[in-house]
């Protein structure tokens, strides 16, 4: 997941650098003008092209670590997943991301205006403190976004894919997890079933279900004991069908 994650925030920055040409020369020009709109129409086309290839990048990634655990036939593949997801989570999480740049934006500028300072200059202190706080959001939301959707297509592919009698495991893998992820560390229940984490209840590291404080900057990951069936036991299927076959067989006796 490392590799992910260096991807994601990589992705992450750019997007903030392609925002910042964009920004600084509008706030120039105007620093009165209405943001929200200019977000709307400028902004979350960024952002929804840069989620939607880190999405794509963590769920395949997922799909082929389950795949590669677990032999079997799966009934979807990850692109399927993926449209899932994007479908699920893409209008919130785009919304949360550019709510929160959108207020930051509007206070920065307006300290500005308080200030009396110049257009040229409110755009000058923006450069450098756009700098700043893209900085430290891009990794949050590269970290956030990528382990989200990577355990969200863990989870849905074990549940596909793995034997009747599973289970899933909530791992840690952070050296400084928050203390209620600590409490959950080897929480284990069925592949249907979902954890209880700080009283909320999640079917996997990063579901959006969870708030906040359980979600972002989480680094938790699933593992899984699988139920290998014995050598010659039957699966369901097989199991019915020669309970089927074996009534037949009396049937006739009689």
């Amino acid at each position: 997941m490392q590799r992910l994650e260096r991807s994601a925030k990589t992705r992450v920055r750019r997007c903030y650098t392609q925002q910042k040409k964009l920004i600084i020369p509008y706030v120039r020009s105007n620093p009165k003008a209405d943001l929200t709109a200019f977000f709307t129409t400028q902004i979350k086309p960024l952002w929804q092209k840069t989620l939607k290839q880190i999405w794509q990048d963590s769920i395949e990634e997922a799909e082929k670590e389950i795949r590669g655990i677990h032999s079997g036939i799966i009934k979807k593949d990850w692109q399927d997943y993926a449209d899932q997801w994007l479908k699920d989570n893409a209008g919130t999480k785009i919304d949360g991301i550019t709510n929160t740049d959108l207020e930051w934006l509007a206070n920065t500028l307006q300290s500005g205006l308080n200030e009396g300072k110049s257009n040229d200059e409110i755009a000058s202190d923006l450069t450098d403190d756009w700098d700043n706080m893209s900085d430290g959001r891009a990794g949050t939301i590269a970290r956030t976004e990528m382990a989200g959707a990577y355990n969200y297509a863990s989870n849905e592919t074990a549940g596909d894919l793995l034997p009747d009698g599973s289970t899933k495991v909530w791992n840690v893998t952070s050296s400084n997890p928050r203390p209620w992820h600590e409490e959950a560390d080897q929480q284990e229940v069925p592949l249907d079933e979902p954890f209880l984490v700080m009283d909320e209840e999640m079917d996997y590291p990063g579901d959006p279900q969870g708030s906040a404080a359980n979600v972002v900057n989480c680094l938790c990951q699933l593992t899984y004991n699988i139920n290998e069936p014995e050598e010659n036991e039957l699966s369901p299927e097989e199991e019915e069908s020669a309970l089927s076959e074996a009534s037949m067989q009396l049937g006739g006796e009689e």
